[in-house]
């Protein structure tokens, strides 16, 4: 069995199995009460230190009748294609996550799909919180771009589902605005004015739109 290793150095989540359940611990004690369950949700990925509590409440909701979760990442371009992890298994610091290989080769039937050969924190951040609500669901672990390719692949995801009669769990993972030189976007140049139309503007946009 070929398992995916953890590529993120510490600091991006805890390392120990100690240490990561005493992390997660701490987030549910900052939960709301609210007891809904969700189907799907976006979940931020700039670290457990940063945004770990709100990807661990949005994890923790999901609703426990399912058979796979599939955590759909980021970070490539408008013209790259599907990426996914192949490995059969994902390792975490609480324990080792079963891939879900024959819904994603199911999927490779129905779209282009490239094998995730490199670090990418936006899928990596958020399976030790799956493995600790979830411990028996396989996962999915794949990236997409910008681009109506993401719309295609959620149609794929769904009729895969049904195919396979299958309840899935779809958690995108995503943070707002990357603004700035070392991302390469910074069209309302620095300072006051750029961090105002990130908040109000760009990100309020993102926003509304899920609302």
């Amino acid at each position: 069995m070929k398992v995916r290793s953890r590529s993120l150095p510490p600091g991006w989540y805890p390392v120990s199995m100690e240490d990561t359940q005493s992390m997660i611990q701490d987030f549910i004690n900052r939960f709301s009460i609210e007891k809904e369950t969700v189907n799907s949700g976006i979940v931020p990925h700039a670290g457990w230190g940063f945004s770990g509590s709100i990807a661990c409440e949005v994890i923790s909701k999901c609703s426990q009748n399912n058979d796979t979760i599939i955590v759909v990442g980021g970070h490539l371009g408008a013209g790259d294609t599907v990426l996914a992890a192949f490995e059969d298994a994902f390792k975490t610091p609480i324990g080792t996550l079963d891939a879900d290989t024959r819904f994603l080769n199911e999927l490779k039937k129905e779209i282009n799909i490239q094998e995730d050969i490199y670090s990418d924190n936006t899928v990596e951040v958020q399976l030790p919180f799956i493995k600790y609500f979830y411990p028996q669901i396989k996962v999915v672990g794949m990236r997409v771009s910008p681009s109506e390719i993401a719309v295609e692949l959620g149609k794929v995801i769904y009729m895969t589902a049904e195919k396979f009669g299958k309840n899935v769990i779809v958690l995108g993972s995503t943070d707002l605005t990357h603004y700035g030189r070392n991302y390469g976007f910074s069209p309302k140049g620095t300072g006051e004015k750029a961090v105002k139309w990130v908040k109000e503007v760009n990100d309020s946009n993102f926003i509304d739109a899920l609302l």
